[in-house]
């Protein structure tokens, strides 16, 4: 797959998210991915938004001018090609899973397989909608990425050095 430099990217990027910051319900939106942890060189832009209504932000991203096709279309996730050539995903959540979805979304793959492992040594399930007690599968955390990281007994990793 082709990459990018970020800085190439980080414009188209932000014109997604402020378009989709306007939608009626959206909580929050936040750039995710290698766009976020700051590599040089990217391969997609990755987005993630908090919101009520889920459908709607999934119908308004796939029918951006900028998009040439779309490659899936769920109720929480939607992947298209933008004309130019470039891949954007995008991520629908509860606005209580938000903080576990964007360290999820952010990764790396390897910062979160690590995360997982501390999670489960702790009794506890960690996925991209939040921290849950293993036995009871109660929700302790998720809404903020901080809440993640402190239930796990790990300081905040910032996402330019989650390797």
């Amino acid at each position: 797959m082709k990459k990018y430099p970020r800085s190439e990217l980080l414009p188209i990027a932000n014109k997604i998210k402020n378009r989709l910051k306007k939608i009626k319900g959206v909580i929050r939106v936040e750039i995710a991915g290698s766009i976020r942890r700051k590599k040089e060189m990217v391969k997609d832009i990755d987005i993630l938004v908090s919101a009520k209504n889920h459908e709607l932000v999934i119908e308004k991203f796939v029918n951006m001018s900028e998009v040439g096709s779309v490659v899936s279309k769920g109720s929480t996730r939607s992947s298209v090609k933008l004309k130019k050539g470039i891949n954007v995903d995008l991520r629908v959540v509860d606005d209580s899973s938000y903080g576990a979805a964007l360290q999820y979304f952010t990764g790396s793959k390897y910062h979160s397989i690590k995360m997982r492992q501390i999670a489960i040594k702790k009794g506890l399930k960690l996925n991209e909608y939040g921290v849950f007690d293993r036995k009871t599968n109660k929700k302790l955390a998720g809404k903020s990425e901080k809440s993640v990281y402190k239930i796990l007994g790990m300081k905040y990793v910032k996402p330019e050095e989650r390797y």
